[in-house]
This record gives C-alpha cells, sequence and structure tokens, in this order.
C-alpha cells in the first residue's frame, strides 16, 4: 500500500514510503557508484562449482573489517553498514547459467532489509534477527559469461556480511497445473469463468493491472495500450471517512461504466478506515485512520465481544462496503477482492494485534459477505507471505506480494520462490501491489510467473508508470508475457 489521500503533503507521502519498507532512492546504479570504478580491478577466478566472495576479500567503501564475533567464514567479517552509500564490492568472472545466491550475515539489531547489486540491478531483500552468523537465500539469477560485479550496501543497513556464495543450479521447472477450488462454493458463474481464465493463463502469461482509472488513461496516452485489470480501493465508503466529509463521487458506478466500455478485469481493496476510535489530532488525523498510529481501535478486543459497540461498529461497516460489492454483482462483474492487506507488517490497525485476531477478522469478513450478504462474485486475494497469517485455503483463492523494491527491475525470486515452495499446484500467486511496472521478461526468465501485477498510482511522481521513460513502458507492456487489455480473451 502506498496511499495519499487528498490534501497530503508530499512530506506525508514520504513518511508513509519508509513507514512501509520502501525507498526513495529507487534509481542508484551500483556500477556507477562502484568504488573500484566499473568492472576491471581485483577481478577473483573461482572454481566453476561454487564461487564464495569473501566480505574482507572485497573493496570496502563506507565500511570496516571486523573480528570481535566468532562463528565467521575466512579472516574477517565486514560491518559499520551506517549509511546508504556505504558498499562492499567484488568483481569476478563466471561462466553462462543459473545461480543461486546465498549471504552470509549477522543482523543483532533485528530484522533489515538489504540491497544486494548484481552489475546494473539491486535486488532486495530482507535478513532475519540473528545473533550469530547465519546464511539467507537471496534467489536466483542467470548471469551470462563474462565478466560481473556484485556488490552489498544499503536497504535498513545496521547488519553485517560474511560472503555472497554462487552455485550453479538447474533452470526453474515449470508451475504445476492449478484446477480452481474458489474459496466461496457458491461463487456464481461470472466468477468461475475469471478464476478459470487466470489457471488457464497461470505460468504462460501475466496479466497487466494499475491501480486509478486515471492512470489507465494516462499509460494509453502513453503508450497506446491499456492494462487488462483495473484496480480501485474503496477507502472513501468507510463510515469514519465519510462523517469527516470524504466522498467517493461514485466510485462504483464509474466502475461499472468503464467495464461496460472497455471489458476490464476488476480488483478492489479496501482501505479500511478503523470503525471506531479516532483522535484525529494534528498527529493522528482521521484520514489516516486505517493506520495502526492513528487509531485507538483495538481488533482482538472488537471480537471478543460481540456486543460491545466496537464489534457491532466492524459490522456495520462490512455493510456499507458489501452495498457498493453488491453494485457490481448485479452488474455481472466479479471481483479479485483483496481487503485487510499487509496485515504482518502491523502498520494498519487489522494487523496490529498479530495474525490470531487478524485471521478471525478475515473469516468474519468473508462470512459476512458470502453468507449474509450473498455475494458470490468475489475472489478472495490475500496480501500475507507470512505462514502465520494465512487464514487457510478454504477462505483464500489467490495469494499476493505486495513489493515496493528499490530497483524496479528486482524479479523479486525470494519471495516469489517462497509462496511457490507452498502454494505451487494449489493456489495462484499475483504481484497485488508493486510500486512502479515490473520487468516481467526478465521475471519469467528467471522462473517467476505471476497471474497477475497491479501497478500502484502516481502519487508525486513517486510510484507507478511515472517512474518510467515511455519507452521503458512501452518494453514492459509489449513483453510477449504481458497480456494487456486489448489480448484479454475472457468469454
Amino acid at each position: 500500500m502506498r496511499l495519499n489521500p487528498s490534501g497530503l503533503s508530499l512530506f506525508v507521502a514520504l513518511f508513509w514510503l519508509n513507514a512501509c519498507g520502501g525507498s526513495s532512492n529507487a534509481t542508484r546504479d551500483p556500477v556507477a557508484d562502484d568504488p573500484l570504478g566499473g568492472a576491471g580491478a581485483n577481478v577473483q577466478n573461482y572454481p566453476v562449482d561454487v564461487q564464495r566472495f569473501e566480505a574482507e576479500k572485497g573493496t570496502l567503501s563506507g565500511v570496516e573489517l571486523l573480528q570481535t564475533q566468532t562463528g565467521y567464514s575466512g579472516d574477517a567479517y565486514v560491518g559499520g553498514f551506517d549509511e546508504e552509500a556505504d558498499l562492499v564490492t567484488w568483481n569476478f568472472t563466471a561462466g553462462a547459467g543459473y545461480y543461486r545466491i546465498d549471504i552470509g550475515y549477522r543482523a543483532a539489531a533485528g530484522e533489515k532489509g538489504y540491497l544486494l547489486g548484481i552489475d546494473n540491478l539491486r535486488l532486495s531483500g530482507l535478513f532475519q534477527h540473528s545473533e550469530a552468523f547465519s546464511t539467507v537465500d537471496a534467489g536466483r539469477y542467470w548471469l551470462e559469461a563474462g565478466q560481473h560485479t556484485l556488490s552489498l550496501g544499503g536497504g535498513w543497513l545496521f547488519y553485517e556480511i560474511d560472503y555472497v556464495e554462487l552455485t550453479p543450479t538447474e533452470a526453474p521447472v515449470p508451475l504445476q497445473k492449478i484446477t480452481p477450488q474458489p474459496a466461496d462454493t457458491n461463487a456464481n458463474g461470472e466468477t468461475l469463468a475469471l478464476l478459470n481464465y487466470l489457471a488457464t493463463e497461470y505460468g504462460s502469461h501475466t496479466l497487466s493491472g494499475q491501480e486509478a482509472l486515471v492512470e489507465h488513461d494516462n499509460i494509453y496516452r502513453r503508450i497506446g495500450l491499456f492494462p487488462a485489470i483495473l484496480s480501485a480501493d474503496l477507502l472513501d465508503y468507510s463510515p469514519t471517512r465519510v462523517q469527516f466529509g470524504a466522498d467517493a463521487n461514485g466510485l462504483s458506478e464509474s466502475i461499472i461504466r468503464a467495464v461496460n466500455q472497455q471489458h476490464y478485469i476488476v480488483t478492489l481493496l479496501w482501505h479500511w478506515n478503523a470503525p471506531m476510535h479516532l483522535p484525529n489530532t494534528q498527529e493522528r488525523p482521521w484520514w489516516s485512520g486505517f493506520y495502526t498510529r492513528a487509531t485507538d481501535f483495538d481488533v482482538a478486543q472488537a471480537l471478543a465481544d460481540k456486543e460491545s459497540a466496537e464489534y457491532i461498529a466492524m459490522i456495520q461497516d462490512i455493510d456499507v462496503i458489501a452495498v457498493e460489492l453488491l453494485k457490481l454483482q448485479k452488474a455481472g462483474i466479479p471481483v479479485l477482492w483483496r481487503p485487510l492487506h499487509e496485515s504482518e507488517g502491523e502498520w494498519f490497525w487489522w494487523g496490529a494485534k498479530g495474525p490470531e485476531a487478524f485471521k478471525s477478522l478475515w473469516h468474519l469478513l468473508f462470512e459476512r459477505l458470502t453468507e449474509h450478504h450473498k455475494l458470490h462474485n468475489l475472489i478472495w486475494v490475500l496480501s500475507s507471505e507470512d505462514p502465520a497469517w494465512y487464514p487457510g485455503d478454504n477462505y483464500v483463492d489467490i495469494v499476493g506480494v505486495d513489493a515496493y523494491p528499490d530497483d524496479l527491475s528486482d524479479p523479486l525470486v525470494p519471495r516469489w520462490d517462497a509462496l511457490r515452495a507452498r502454494f505451487d499446484g494449489k493456489k495462484l500467486i499475483a504481484l497485488a501491489e508493486f510500486g512502479g511496472v515490473p520487468d516481467i521478461e526478465r521475471m519469467h526468465n528467471l522462473g517467476v510467473w505471476w497471474s497477475y501485477f497491479v501497478s500502484w498510482k502516481d502519487e508525486f511522481g513517486l510510484y507507478g508508470p511515472a517512474l518510467m521513460t515511455d519507452e521503458q513502458l512501452r518494453t514492459r507492456y509489449e513483453s510477449e508475457g504481458v497480456i494487456t487489455l486489448k489480448e484479454l480473451n475472457l468469454k
């Protein structure tokens, strides 16, 4: 989620970007910033099977050699990563092929994001909290034969690096075929048709998508193509926004008109403003009431007492949203429904009390919409990657990733691989929200086959297609593996 309600300043948008784990430094080139001046200096050759790059043998910029801890590989390790420009860099030669990348690290100060540079690409990853030296699988990558540059640094900083290791690996295998079993056993014909279409294309093509109708028009103006999927946010239907004057401006009706004219696939999310207990102060304003920091609403307590005002307020809010979803059902429009997203981040109130409360809320929402309101046009999309937060196979149709990498060409291999290991042959996996337009061709070449992607809308040029030139945008949309609106074949 990267959200900019009307009236927010650029300062607030940047604050949200940092709070959600993104970075405003999305364009730094690790080769251009290479302290060695590019490939060619200090080249190391390694055996064909495994190539280990010891940190102390790299070229250091702003960091230092350390030996105070025990359990590291080689003669030393590298620490002092406290600024974005701090790097350890290696230049090397390799044969053509796929390589698995492992990083030896220590993250004593807690979970830490990192950036791994491979030539002109920077890959985002996460070090789990570890007092001792540990290893993280940084994913799979294809290297052409020849000379290359590796670098490590940036991200959340304050970690230590022992080594990077490259191991030749096999090409990714095809996805298992999926025969969808909808979470809603009473899903209507249009919904089943959409789910079956997505399953048919899965592993062969990735559908393109974009948040906000105005952004669809902007993309068409720039490159003459429309995305296949229209995404919108039911944010301003939240009752605690309406009471302060928010107006959705007939969003549901606009979506119906757009589908009737262009035949989009629709996906909806809901930044649910907390049902009660919004302080509405300068530091905690009402329009940020979906954030944990902006409300005193306790979802666990609300769920524990069905007679409480808080529980009743939650039900009333769900009923308001059901009215809008029913409009789409009556119009024959199935919806990729993505509520309660990014829960494990705990920056939204629906995730603030941990996975058990979240799963209970997901079950409540599912049952209220499908059983009470008879909404059978919903395909349930979960934007959560942590197994502890999974509501169960009977409540989820698609598992999604929300990603805002520094480098918009990052193929997100580790995140894909982790979900594929759990859901291959069982559930579709989608790039449900992305900070730009992903490099689908690169992803497919590395065995990353999202069912679809949805780019977030432009926020002061911080997200989405606004980050790309027309040529870059056209190249990504015209990739053979990408389905645009004109190629959509949903009957």
